[in-house]
């Protein structure tokens, strides 16, 4: 455990957007619905007192997990010096945002599904007002200093039309840009939506000239490539997701998912719970789980 740093957890399973690509994290269970405030408080507190730094919350939307706030504050207040960070899909109330960041939250990446209207309704079966909503969050936290990332998920013969026209919102804004890929394990040809890594620097450098490229070291998740576009815009793309070598072996020796149960215990109640663990690069570890209450 000394070696794991990195703690993502799913505070719920609800989401605004019904994308149809969308992993779950790995969870393909759809029973269940939050995680229990209670259960998470204790596993966090016993996370963090072995050795977890950074924290990420996700979903679904995590957003519409109801103690968003008060959880961010709990991690806060338990090590002011920890990473504390979210996934959103950007469908937010301003306010909501701006509850979180002051509960501590650093840092926010939003997932990007497109830019065309009818692009993002058919991916996401969302709305153009949804999409709007998207747009206006990432420049509101832009503005506040706490956007990390944006995640674009790159899908052969669904948006790579569009795909230039995202790179020139990043180059622009001046944003980061997670490109990520898909193996499909619901089609009988996996990689029916994939492009290479090669393909994906090919598209980028075709349209915008690359001042430099180079490896980035990520200190608590997955190494990735980084690609400095000359005048604004940086290209990340993960290295073991998108190269083109060896890829079945890299991903079968990389991460796994198990699962346990557990009680954890703190002053006179406990919680046990099924849960999901798993485990990234030697460096990170995800946690969901759907509990009841126990009168112990």
């Amino acid at each position: 455990m000394h070696n794991i740093r990195y703690l993502r957890v799913i505070l719920t399973r609800r989401c605004n957007l019904d994308c149809f690509y969308c992993h779950h994290e790995g969870n393909v269970d759809a029973g269940g619905s939050d995680i229990d405030y209670d259960f998470l408080c204790l596993a966090i507190r016993m996370l963090i007192g072995c050795g977890i730094k950074k924290v990420k919350f996700l979903g679904g939307e995590p957003t519409l997990y109801r103690h968003l706030s008060e959880i961010v504050r709990f991690v806060r207040a338990l090590d002011s010096q920890t990473d504390i960070s979210m996934v959103s899909n950007g469908i937010v109330n301003e306010d909501v945002l701006g509850e979180v960041v002051e509960a501590g939250l650093q840092r926010v990446n939003i997932s990007l599904h497109g830019l065309n209207c009818h692009t993002f309704r058919r991916l996401t079966r969302g709305s153009e007002q949804q999409l709007e909503r998207i747009l206006q969050t990432i420049a509101i936290l832009k503005k506040k200093g706490v956007l990390g990332k944006i995640n674009y998920l790159l899908l052969k013969g669904e948006n790579e039309d569009e795909f230039l026209d995202v790179l020139r919102y990043v180059h622009e804004e001046d944003l980061v840009i997670d490109v990520l890929n898909y193996l499909s394990d619901k089609e009988p040809d996996i990689f029916r939506y994939y492009f290479t890594f090669t393909q994906i620097v090919s598209m980028i450098s075709d349209r915008y000239p690359i001042a430099r490229r180079e490896p980035h070291a990520n200190r608590y998740s997955i190494d990735s490539e980084r690609l400095y576009l000359s005048g604004g815009g940086t290209v990340n793309l993960k290295v073991n997701q998108l190269n083109e070598i060896d890829w079945q072996d890299t991903m079968t020796q990389t991460s796994f998912r198990q699962q346990y149960s557990l009680t954890v215990s703190g002053g006179s109640e406990s919680v046990r719970s099924n849960f999901s663990l798993g485990y990234l690069d030697n460096k990170g570890i995800i946690v969901n789980s759907w509990n009841k209450r126990l009168n112990m």
